[in-house]
């Protein structure tokens, strides 16, 4: 029974299975939009059927990794590092973390992947999972680990962003190559063949978090956790933004160099940033003559 309290007062939305197997006998599409009532709570506690699910999610402020060791899930690399972790009856993992807008559920789709998603799958919104005190024939599901949750750490989303690669949804973009000799092209050229990312981006406060290959991962200014965009997915020297926080960043767009540059300073008015350009290197090159 505690725990069932403990899923209201966490402000879960959660669920009696009315199974006594691993199936769901309740309508539960509706709670993936709202929590149950004190009544429902109260009638369920009355039941001889003690399963429970979770929604993941939003609407619950949860995201579970679902790591199966029978199809080769490794739960290395989030063992011992303080998530909220429940065993399964079949040997499995569930680490629950904080909800996260950057994740989807990946349970249900087909592809195969890789890296540090082989074997296992993102629970979040439109996914359910069993949780204690939910028991079956085999056996039941229970808490490991008591933790406070945690936001996914900086490593994790990294390598998960890794294997989804949230860029191959991007429509918007053309792979780049900044021209051979900027000096003879216009300052947007230049901008983009002579600075780097973090000319560009650090500046303006946003973060670097971490690397894949030539492939690098940002925060953007005011956020404390989580990752906000990548640079240079495929070598194609773009800025894709993940955030939909930025005003004027359209998500999942490839941004040069300098459309980035004029977007983030100059509201993409690209002529003004253009002509700041000029000024600025005007200004540099009185100061070296």
């Amino acid at each position: 029974m505690h725990f069932v309290k403990r899923y209201k007062d966490a402000g879960y939305s959660f669920f009696n299975t009315n199974c006594a197997e691993k199936k769901v006998a309740t309508k539960w599409t509706e709670f993936q939009h709202r929590k149950p009532t004190d009544r429902e709570i109260n009638l369920w506690l009355d039941s001889h059927i003690q399963n429970y699910a979770i929604v993941c999610g939003e609407i619950s402020g949860i995201i579970v990794f679902d790591v199966d060791p029978r199809n080769d899930g490794d739960p290395t690399p989030f063992l011992n590092r303080g998530f909220y972790e429940v065993r399964t009856p079949s040997g499995g993992y569930h680490f629950y973390m904080k909800y996260d807008p950057l994740l989807q559920s990946t349970k249900h789709k087909k592809q195969e992947h890789k890296g540090i998603l082989k074997g296992v799958d993102v629970q979040s919104n439109g996914a359910l999972v069993f949780a204690p005190p939910t028991k079956f024939k085999n056996g039941g599901y229970d808490l490991v680990n008591d933790a406070p949750l945690l936001p996914i750490p900086d490593d994790i989303l990294t390598q998960v962003l890794e294997a989804l690669e949230p860029e191959k949804e991007a429509t918007d973009y053309k792979p780049f190559t900044p021209r051979i000799n900027p000096e003879m092209g216009r300052p947007g050229d230049v901008f983009n063949a002579l600075m780097s990312w973090g000319d560009v981006l650090i500046p303006l406060g946003w973060t670097r978090v971490g690397y894949s290959g030539d492939k690098q991962f940002w925060r953007r200014p005011g956020k404390t956790d989580g990752i906000s965009a990548s640079t240079n997915w495929n070598n194609y020297d773009l800025f894709f933004p993940y955030t939909t926080s930025i005003d004027g960043l359209v998500q999942h767009k490839g941004y040069t160099k300098f459309n980035l540059y004029a977007t983030l300073q100059f509201n993409g008015d690209y002529k003004a940033a253009a002509r700041a350009l000029v000024l600025e290197n005007y200004k540099l090159a009185n100061k070296l003559s």
